[in-house]
């Protein structure tokens, strides 16, 4: 079977993104673009309710669209926060 995402890379990247619930602590070095592609790649094979979910990804790595978006992006944050979010067990915050 061929790896889909490569036989170099670290087993330890993927073995962190399949345990961890979220990453928050980002470096500001850019990411080289063929790392995100196979990063967005990996996203797709994450679980959805009933394996019905359509992925869509919009990856920004333009700092001044980052900047941009920032506003919107704090809108939808907040929305879940006070919706779905709000219903997250404690110490899930």
């Amino acid at each position: 079977m061929i790896d889909p995402i490569g036989a170099d890379t670290d087993p330890r990247l993927f073995a962190t993104m399949s345990t961890m619930r979220a990453m928050r602590r980002i470096k500001p070095e850019p990411v080289p673009e063929d790392l995100v592609e196979r990063l967005v790649q990996a996203a797709v094979w994450g679980p959805s309710g009933g394996n019905m979910q359509r992925f869509e990804y919009v990856v920004v790595t333009d700092r001044d669209v980052m900047t941009r978006l920032a506003p919107l992006w704090k809108r939808c944050v907040d929305a879940y926060l006070a919706t779905t979010g709000a219903l997250a067990p404690e110490g899930m915050d």
